[in-house]
């Protein structure tokens, strides 16, 4: 089972047609699950550790992504792709308060796994492509990015919550190609969702939640380094970079505050080398990765006319590196 990898300039994207892997800088990745729900710590008292076992949600993931399929309770990936023309959606999201806040229980209730089944032409066996995604509503609109749904040559898309719940992705509700983000309809019910807040300043503190390479609820913190303008093929789009640390698996991942609140969605990374012209990839010096992601206001735009209105930028009372509460 190997997965390929598309690069513009230095900026690492995942593509599925399957050549050997090299290295991925975005932000899915190859690999599902049952691990106990997780309740708000209590002020006082002690909370006992979470302990996520990888391959056992990577076994359960596989193992309800293909009873799906078989049963076909599933929307084919095609079909998804066929709607990411779908521009904006009515839907009324969470929206941040100068009040809210949020245990890393809350936040992990949120953020689900995102399970691209599909073959890699070498095998009979199905593979699963892991990526982030995270709910803004409790009737289950989940956001993730444009390129994990945009693999036409997959199966299907599932999503499974930290408790060990796999649900089958039924349709793309909206979709922003140049900001890499797409809006999806879970089935289910009984969802918890993210608040959104206002874009992130240079400075800002910021966590990230993600799977990166399959490193399930993989929590890390820094800061905005800076909001800037890309240039793509699919036309310019604004961006932020953090220091978050997040890597492939980690594509749609929700980008937080210190108080919780979504502040922009985890996109790709982007090597840079001493040496970038050296044409022998084992010569090139490693400098740093950049986080790159598109800010929540791109996201807001996709959610007409509600998703635009009555998000209330707050001032951080605490230093730089404060933390969320109750982690």
């Amino acid at each position: 089972m190997v997965l390929g990898m598309r690069r513009l300039a230095n900026t690492e994207f995942l593509v599925w047609p399957m050549v050997p892997l090299i290295s991925i800088g975005l932000l899915c990745g190859c690999s599902g699950a049952k691990t106990q729900p997780n309740s708000p710590v209590a002020t006082g008292s002690v909370a006992p550790v979470k302990v996520i076992d990888d391959p056992v949600l990577r076994k359960t993931l596989l193992k309800a992504a293909e009873s799906l399929l078989e049963r076909k309770r599933h929307t084919p990936t095609p079909h998804l792709v066929r709607q990411l023309g779908r521009r904006h959606i009515d839907l009324s999201a969470r929206l941040a308060t100068p009040d809210s806040t949020a245990t890393l229980a809350q936040l992990r209730r949120s953020v689900v796994v995102i399970g691209t089944l599909y073959h890699c032409g070498r095998c009979s066996e199905w593979h699963l492509g892991i990526s982030t995604g995270f709910f803004i509503t409790d009737s289950g609109a989940c956001v993730t990015s444009y390129h994990v749904v945009d693999r036409p040559e997959t199966a299907t898309l599932v999503a499974m919550t930290v408790d060990g719940r796999v649900h089958p992705i039924r349709e793309v509700l909206a979709a922003d190609e140049a900001h890499d983000l797409a809006i999806l309809q879970v089935e289910g019910k009984g969802f918890s969702s993210l608040p959104l807040g206002s874009d992130p300043r240079a400075g800002d503190p910021v966590r990230v939640l993600s799977h990166p390479d399959g490193r399930f609820y993989t929590l890390t913190a820094g800061i905005t380094s800076r909001t800037f303008v890309t240039h793509g093929k699919a036309g310019k789009a604004t961006s932020v970079e953090v220091t978050a640390g997040f890597a492939k698996g980690s594509s749609g991942a929700p980008i937080i505050d210190a108080q919780g609140a979504v502040v922009a969605v985890a996109a790709n990374t982007h090597s840079v080398y001493y040496d970038d012209k050296e044409n022998d990839p084992s010569k090139r010096r490693l400098q740093m990765v950049l986080k790159r992601g598109s800010p929540v206001s791109a996201l807001r735009r996709l959610l007409s006319p509600s998703g635009n209105a009555g998000v209330h930028r707050r001032a951080h009372k605490s230093p730089l590196v404060s933390a969320i509460r109750g982690l």
